[in-house]
């Protein structure tokens, strides 16, 4: 009789053991079923898309003209290139522009021996610095700051000079022009002695 009390109360226990074990499973399987609420996905606009920015219209001025569509074009676009206005001088020829103007000495020289120190004969008779040879209404000598091919115009002269030569004696705003030696040149670049005059750089040469 103890022996079946004893083997009873163990087919208890295994019972008492194999519920709870089973009430533990139960529960285990429940948590695993239990899903999470779904989250709302974004839409593929909302992923893929960044909401453009729109800027506000700058609102035109009283003194402006147009919308405000075409005031913000306008900005938008590239900035235009404007050229710096340049004073213009009349010539026989019409309006030339220049880039520079000022006061110079004018003073004229001929190839010859009083002018260059050279005579008929010598290599470098009539052969200029820049080593052209000499041209009337055409060749001056300027300073060095004025580089060879220089377009001037001279007052009281319609010619349009070119810088072709140096001269010791020629500084700053000097201005030497060019006039044959033949038949009078020494005696008129003597007559003419130094005179004040509005010198205007039409184009600078090549340095």
């Amino acid at each position: 009789m103890k022996s079946n009390k004893v083997f009873l109360i163990f087919v208890v226990l295994m019972m008492i053991i194999q519920i709870i074990a089973t009430i533990i499973m139960i529960k285990v399987i429940n948590r695993k079923e239990v899903s999470l609420p779904p989250i709302a996905q974004p839409t593929s606009t909302e992923t893929t898309t960044t909401p453009a920015i729109t800027l506000p219209s700058p609102t035109p001025k009283p003194d402006q003209e147009g919308t405000p569509e075409e005031t913000t074009t306008a900005a938008q676009m590239p900035p235009a290139t404007v050229e710096h206005d340049r004073p213009t001088v009349g010539s026989s020829r019409g309006d030339e522009h220049y880039i520079d103007e000022f006061i110079g000495d004018v003073t004229l020289y001929t190839e010859g021996y009083k002018s260059c120190g050279k005579k008929p004969g010598h290599p470098l008779y009539g052969i200029t610095a820049s080593g052209k040879y000499v041209k009337a209404n055409h060749t001056i000598a300027m300073d060095k700051r004025f580089p060879f091919g220089t377009l001037v115009k001279v007052e009281g002269f319609d010619e349009t000079f070119e810088v072709e030569d140096r001269g010791g004696a020629i500084k700053g705003n000097d201005v030497d022009i060019y006039i044959p030696e033949q038949p009078d040149g020494e005696k008129i670049a003597d007559e003419w002695g130094i005179k004040k005059r509005t010198i205007r750089i039409i184009k600078m040469g090549e340095k």
